[in-house]
Parts: structure tokens; C-alpha cells; sequence
């Protein structure tokens, strides 16, 4: 539960500084083809606040939320496989002759 927790606050508190980056280039970019200096952080941030309120932080915070575990599982999931293409057979039997003495010790100890 706290690592849930831990994740979606990283999330949220990143999503406000990649608002605030996003809207700072935009600006730029969208003012006249001359080259002009960026706006500061702090002013890009001012700004943001007065034409979208504390909402504007977190636009597209939701979409961080829902790809994020996405990701993860994918990662995880082609992992996972990869490794067990590559593993050889000797090391399954390896894995599975530990796990079998792990389950022989944990039937022996709960007997006790």
C-alpha cells in the first residue's frame, strides 16, 4: 500500500514540473520566428497558475497514472521471458532442485 502511494505522489509531483518545462517551450516556440530567451521557470510557473489555476500543474497527470503501471508490466512481463529463453536447462533444474528443497524444508519445520 505504501509503495502505491510512494509511486502515484512521484508521479503527481513530477507531472507538475513537466507541466511547467512543456509550457515554457510552447511559449517559446509559439511567439514570433525572432529568437527570444525563454521565461524563467518561476515565470512560466506564475503564469500557468494565473490562466489555469493549481489544475494546470497537473494536467495530464491521469494519463501518467494509468500508462505508468502499463509500462511497468510490459517491462517486467518481457523480463521475465527473455531470461527464461535464455536460461539453460541445467540451470532450471538448478532453480527447480532449490525450490523443491525449500518446500522439503518448510513441510519438515512445520511438522516440528
Amino acid at each position: 500500500m505504501m509503495e502505491e502511494l510512494l509511486v502515484s505522489t512521484g508521479m503527481s509531483s513530477s507531472s507538475s514540473s513537466s507541466s511547467t518545462t512543456t509550457k515554457s517551450t510552447t511559449t517559446t516556440l509559439s511567439s514570433s520566428s525572432h529568437y527570444h530567451k525563454p521565461p524563467s521557470m518561476m515565470t512560466t510557473m506564475r503564469h500557468l497558475f494565473e490562466e489555469q489555476g493549481i489544475r494546470g500543474f497537473f494536467k495530464g497527470v491521469s494519463m501518467n497514472w494509468v500508462k505508468g503501471p502499463i509500462a511497468f508490466s510490459i517491462s517486467f512481463t518481457a523480463f521475465d521471458t527473455i531470461q527464461g529463453l535464455i536460461e539453460t536447462e541445467s540451470e532450471r533444474e538448478k532453480k527447480q532442485q532449490l525450490t523443491r528443497s525449500a518446500i522439503k524444508r518448510r513441510l519438515t519445520s512445520d511438522d516440528d
